[in-house]
């Protein structure tokens, strides 16, 4: 009899056992793909975030960046020159007449006139690195960093070039010419000049930004008086379709 109870015994505990491994692999089971999905959520939404974030800085128009990720871009790449050297060139471009295409032909052309002028500078800016951007209005900027003034000056002629080849027909007849006054200035660092840059990072970082800040307003305040220059040669034309580029004076670069 106690052989018989022995035996049951060990019978019910190594059922015991198999349930309880059984039970706990199915646990292990539900918490691992509980595990999973949290962590698929989680994923998921940080995709989400950073679409978000991207979408923050782009421009709904034209597919560029927009004014704020223009400055978060000229920053970045500006401060990368001033701790090592090299070149950047910044470009400010403005459509010319946009204001007589919106009242002869309707706010809606200009929108589209807007959007060939930044797809002509999506079709330029093919290099890594190079950004173009919407400002807001008829105002767009381009940021060529590792490019001084001769080989900007090129990339500037293409862009006229294509946008006085773009096919714009706002009353669906006659073709009008898109034009613009393009203005830059070119930023030259210096082996001296990104060993102070370094420093400032390395004594404080406030200052070192401040320093990025300074260079910046600089740049876009010489890009900008450059094109008002350009626009001015541009109005010198009865027609007013000349695109014309201008450089600021910070530095004969090559």
């Amino acid at each position: 009899m106690g052989i018989i109870a022995l035996a049951v015994l060990c019978g019910f505990t190594t059922a015991w056992a198999l349930f309880s491994t059984r039970e706990w692999r199915a646990a292990r089971a539900d918490a691992e793909r509980a595990v999973e999905t949290e962590r698929r959520v989680r994923a998921a939404h940080e995709r989400q975030l950073e679409t978000w974030k991207q979408l923050a800085l782009i421009d709904g128009l034209t597919g560029l960046f927009n004014a704020r990720g223009a400055e978060i871009e000229l920053r970045r790449i500006v401060a990368g020159v001033l701790r090592s050297t090299g070149y950047v060139t910044a470009f400010i471009v403005d459509m010319n007449r946009l204001k007589h295409v919106n009242d002869t032909f309707g706010h809606g052309a200009g929108s589209v006139a807007i959007a060939l002028l930044g797809g002509v500078l999506r079709e330029t800016l093919v290099r890594d690195g190079d950004v173009g951007c919407r400002q807001g209005g008829d105002e767009f900027m381009m940021i060529l960093p590792g490019t001084g003034r001769s080989g900007a000056a090129k990339v500037a002629e293409r862009v006229r070039g294509g946008l006085a080849a773009a096919d714009f027909r706002p009353d669906s007849a006659n073709r009008f010419e898109l034009s613009a006054s393009i203005g830059g200035a070119t930023l030259c660092v210096t082996k001296d000049a990104a060993t102070l840059g370094a420093r400032s990072w390395n004594l404080n970082e406030r200052r070192g930004s401040a320093l990025v800040d300074e260079v910046v307003d600089a740049l876009k305040r010489s890009a900008d008086v450059a094109m008002y220059r350009a626009k001015q040669k541009a109005h010198g034309d009865p027609l007013g379709i000349t695109t014309a580029v201008s450089f600021g004076d910070e530095a004969e670069a090559e």
